[in-house]
């Protein structure tokens, strides 16, 4: 499976809260890092500082704030507080924003269910870090997807069947 193309949109202005935790982060990574690696890092640095992260330092924007968020790293050191001002940053990401979107599309579908009576909740596994989440109504049957970074609707099945997935 193919990973959707991400946009850039245009630059992501940080607030202070957002400069402070990165600044100290992006230290981190720079005493950790060598060659190109560094290099990006270095100039994710000088955005950082400026206040604003545009162009190509967006994507490693990106992936240090989602490791930090998949990690706890955020919550363990910079608490809840810290934890929320990286999720709003997150948010504001191409990635972040993709997963809104597919946030809204599975909560569109969930509103198909809303007032039928469930006969039936099942989770599975597909693989190591992919789940299904099988809903079964009198109406319809949903299954959602649900990966590290995404939840989607796989299947829809309207006239959903009491006895499936029981």
């Amino acid at each position: 499976m193919t990973e959707p193309q991400q946009e850039t949109n245009g630059p992501i202005t940080l607030n202070e809260d957002q400069q402070d935790i990165l600044r100290i982060e992006v230290a981190a990574l720079l005493r950790a890092v060598s060659g190109m690696r560094r290099d990006t890092y270095e100039a994710l640095a000088a955005a950082v500082n400026q206040g604003e992260v545009s162009g190509e330092m967006v994507r490693p924007l990106e992936e240090l704030v989602a490791l930090l968020l998949e990690t706890r790293r955020a919550r363990q050191i910079y608490k809840a507080e810290g934890e929320r001002v990286l999720t709003e940053l997150f948010h504001e990401t191409p990635k972040g924003k993709e997963m809104t979107r597919q946030l809204a599309a599975v909560n569109r579908a969930l509103v198909a269910l809303r007032g039928q009576s469930l006969s039936g909740v099942r989770i599975g596994m597909r693989t190591i870090g992919h789940f299904t989440v099988t809903i079964n109504t009198k109406g319809a049957n949903l299954t959602l997807g649900v990966q590290p970074r995404s939840v989607v609707v796989e299947s829809v099945e309207t006239g959903g069947d009491e006895e499936a997935g029981a």
